[in-house]
Order: C-alpha cells, then sequence, then structure tokens
C-alpha cells in the first residue's frame, strides 16, 4: 500500500509510526509518499476555522482521489469537521501540552518571563495562570522552537510532538507536562486519521484493524463541542474528551484572549450520548458568558 502525508520531519515520524502499526496487523509493507501541502507553502497569517485546516489537506486529497496513494496520514486536528473521505483513529498519543525552560515550572518563571508560543489558546492559559509574562508569538518546526530556548524563558509545545520526534528530554532543561487544570488541550491533540476513499473497502477493511473506539469517540466529542461555539484555531478554547467505562467525560475552556477571564466546565453520561453531551455542554457554556468570550477572540 502507498501512504501519503505531509513532508515535515514531524508528519512523517508520525505517518511512519501508523504505517507500521497497519504492517503489524495486516502482514503487508506500505511505501510512504511525502506531499508538499498549501500549508507547507504558505508563510503568511494563517485564518481561522475549515478553510485553514484544508491547507493541509487538499493536495493529500487530490492523490487520495486519483489512487496516487491508498491512504493518507494526517493530524486530526488539521482535518475539517465535514471531511468526506473515510477516516480511523488509532490509540491517541498524549493530548497534554509540555512547558520546557531552564526553569521547573510556570510558577519559578521570573517576573515578566519571555514565553514562546503561536497558539492563542496557550497564549491565553499562559496569561490565565501569570498575568505577569511576556507571551512571543515563534513559528516553526519543533526543533526551531526549541532552538528558541537560547533567548527565551520557555515554549509550549505539545507533548506528543516531542515524543513522537525522539525530543523529550533532549535539552538540559525542564520539560514537565501540563494538566488540563493549568492548560486545556486543544480538540483532538495527539490524535491521528488514517484517511482512505469511501468506496475502497479493502482499504477500509486493513485501517479498521488499528481502529481505537475510545480515541474515535473522544476526538467526534471535542470536535462537535467545537463545531458547537464556532471554534476554529485561533480561539482561545480547548477541549479534552476521556472514557472510562462507557462513561465519557468532556472537559472544556473558553477564554478571553489576555487571560483575564477563563470558563471552565464539564459534562459526562453514557458514550454512545457524546453528540448530544457536546452540544449540551456547548450551549450552557454560551448561555454563561461562553459567546462574549468568543466574540472577544474575533
Amino acid at each position: 500500500m502507498r501512504c501519503g502525508t505531509r513532508k515535515s520531519t514531524l508528519a512523517r515520524a508520525q505517518t511512519k509510526g501508523a504505517a507500521d502499526a497497519v504492517d503489524a496487523v495486516c502482514g503487508s509493507g506500505t511505501e510512504i509518499v511525502p506531499i508538499v501541502t498549501a500549508g507547507d507553502r504558505y508563510h503568511g497569517r494563517f485564518g481561522s476555522g475549515e478553510a485553514t485546516k484544508r491547507l493541509f489537506t487538499k493536495e493529500i486529497d487530490a492523490a487520495l482521489l486519483d489512487g496516487t496513494i491508498d491512504y493518507a496520514v494526517h493530524s486530526l486536528k488539521d482535518v475539517s469537521v465535514d471531511y468526506p473521505f473515510y477516516l480511523v483513529t488509532p490509540p491517541r498519543s498524549s493530548p497534554f501540552d509540555a512547558f520546557v525552560s531552564p526553569y521547573a515550572s510556570i510558577e519559578e518563571l521570573p517576573l515578566g518571563a519571555r514565553v514562546g508560543t503561536g497558539s492563542p489558546r496557550r497564549a491565553s492559559e499562559l496569561l490565565r495562570l501569570r498575568p505577569d509574562l511576556r507571551v512571543e508569538p515563534v513559528r516553526g518546526n519543533v526543533d526551531t522552537r526549541l532552538s528558541l530556548l537560547s533567548s527565551l524563558d520557555a515554549v509550549i509545545l505539545a507533548e506528543a510532538g516531542l515524543r513522537r520526534l525522539g525530543r523529550w528530554e533532549s535539552t538540559p532543561h525542564t520539560y514537565a507536562v501540563l494538566s488540563p487544570d493549568a492548560m486545556m488541550p486543544a480538540p483532538c491533540q495527539g490524535t491521528l486519521a488514517l484517511a482512505c476513499r469511501q468506496d475502497d473497502e479493502e482499504t477500509k477493511a486493513r485501517l479498521n484493524r488499528v481502529l481505537d473506539r475510545d480515541t474515535f469517540t473522544c476526538s467526534l466529542a471535542e470536535r462537535a463541542f467545537f463545531r458547537e461555539i464556532g471554534g476554529g484555531c485561533h480561539l482561545a478554547a480547548g477541549a479534552y474528551a476521556t472514557v472510562e467505562r462507557d462513561i465519557l467525560t468532556l472537559r472544556a475552556a473558553i477564554n478571553a484572549p489576555n487571560g483575564s477571564l477563563s470558563l471552565r466546565s464539564e459534562t459526562q453520561g453514557p458514550v454512545d450520548c457524546f453528540e448530544a453531551l457536546a452540544r449540551g455542554l456547548a450551549q450552557r457554556m454560551a448561555s454563561c458568558g461562553g459567546t462574549s468570550l468568543t466574540e472577544m477572540n474575533t
């Protein structure tokens, strides 16, 4: 089989892991096909919502449609909610953010410390915890961001990306996982999506062998919550779902961009009711001030 992926180092690393899992259960071999996407070529400011997500998938989607590849591996956070292909999610990697710094924790950063992140969600959570911090916008791959520790006091990165690249504790700094109480994860952070054509029954059957149903349900719940609040990648908000004994717990946060206000809530119920749970949580938070907070992000 042929598997398409973005050309970035992280994309290729996570694709190899996913393809190896498919090969292990199917006894097949996968050829990885790197593809440059519009998102890789674009160096301006990304927009919000579904238009941004498609920047990272449309060339790969075209290769799926014309049969150049049999399946693709995406970060699910880059996949639009109306994605037309068949999706499978293997077990989720860590959904959490990581604090990387010469200092032991966010609390121990000096007054006015400079912290790098390109995420409005992460920036708002940092400022919620420490209004004195100076949040510096940063872009680039994992190694580029780690190199910025020569001039910054800390950077915030996804734990999953650091581990997939073998960069966890790769420098003589503190690497600390941030709990949802400190920093609510982005929807589907750490979750991969394996995609193939809806009419390709053979590939669907192979991909289904690595499906993790709890991961799939949690991703649907997190995406349903964001869809309900009208969220995109530039919204200072997060959502995180877990499943235990067929009970789904969905936690969420919506912040003012400067962290001065934060609305946090959660819901719990039968896993089969994930959509209603997500919708109910979003509507309850909207009525408690969430709508005004999302408007601050526009």
